[in-house]
């Protein structure tokens, strides 16, 4: 289960490091078109083995409900949202999480004396690492966007 280029990306570096060789009937499932395309930088998309939500995780497990008999992997970062864990956990999916890279703060410290009109927010872990750079931060006249309902959550 890949919902992201990240886990696409160390997933593979892990099975090249571990001289694996992926299965021809090893099944894909991807949050997105656009991660399911991406993956075809490491795979030959048959029909049959790659299984796309439309855009969220909620389409994703429509998509699970039809695989009900599958064991899956979810390579994942530390810091992930529990809604597919939780679906396959609580209907009874036989699968296991790996976290096979962690997500971390840039070392923004040369920005200090920076003042900014706006900062934009892509995901949770920006807000953090907002905080993890500047414990003392105070927004004062500075604007704050944020992009998705997540985000938006993370920065109120």
């Amino acid at each position: 289960i890949f919902t992201s280029r990240n886990a696409v990306d160390h997933f593979f570096a892990l099975v090249k490091e571990s001289k694996i060789e992926m299965p021809a009937d090893f099944k894909y499932f991807c949050i997105s078109e656009q991660t399911a395309n991406y993956l075809q930088k490491y795979i030959t998309v048959r029909k049959r083995k790659l299984f796309v939500g439309v855009k969220t995780a909620l389409d994703l497990i429509e998509v699970f409900k039809k695989h009900k008999k599958e064991s899956f992997i979810f390579p994942c970062s530390n810091i992930r949202k529990s809604d597919i864990p939780d679906f396959l956990t609580n209907n009874g999916f036989e699968w296991t999480e790996t976290v096979i890279y962690k997500t971390v703060a840039a070392d923004l410290s040369s920005l200090e004396n920076v003042d900014y009109d706006l900062i934009a927010f892509f995901s949770p872990s920006g807000i953090n690492s907002l905080f993890v750079n500047f414990p003392d931060f105070e927004q004062n006249s500075t604007r704050i966007a944020a992009f998705g309902p997540s985000t938006a959550k993370a920065v109120t």
